[in-house]
């Protein structure tokens, strides 16, 4: 990795770890990742193979496409994550709605307040738009900007090498 790598992820992880949001609210450290939780990992995890998705649980789109999203990433063994993007003051009710819906996977809220931080790190053509989908395989990445419309849009999407 080149040094100017090395220190855009350093300072990215001092930006996203000084503009993370605080709450009074405690929540639960496996459900809610401040940014710097978040950024550490995914410059671990995305050296091999991972499916990240961001949501809300305001986003139509998003709901809607999560059940196949969660059948294929199951089916196809891939290690995958569902960064929720709601307010993480309302991280309880974030929960109880994955719960009602009967979704079974790695839900996680992020607790941001500088979005464009998140945006940049990800994906620098991701306008910030979601539902958005990013796989990580054999060290390259594949971005997704919308909504998956069908099964075998997704499972296209995850046979990219």
């Amino acid at each position: 990795m080149s040094m100017k790598k090395v220190f855009s992820f350093l300072a990215l992880l001092f930006v996203g770890y000084m503009f993370s949001g605080t709450s009074s609210k405690k929540h639960s450290s496996q459900f809610v990742w401040q940014p710097y939780e978040f950024f550490t990992f995914l410059e671990k995890e995305k050296q091999d193979t991972l499916f990240i998705n961001f949501w809300a649980t305001w986003c139509k789109p998003c709901v809607e496409e999560m059940p196949d999203l969660l059948a294929v990433t199951k089916e196809k063994n891939i290690p995958s994550y569902f960064f929720s993007l709601d307010d993480s003051d309302i991280a309880d009710k974030v929960q109880s709605f994955i719960k009602s819906k009967g979704w079974d996977a790695n839900f996680n809220l992020i607790d941001i307040t500088n979005f464009d931080t998140l945006v940049n790190v990800i994906d620098p053509k991701w306008e910030g738009a979601i539902p958005f989908s990013i796989y990580y395989i054999n060290g390259k990445s594949f971005s997704h900007y919308n909504k998956f419309e069908t099964k075998s849009e997704i499972e296209t999407f995850l046979n990219q090498k």
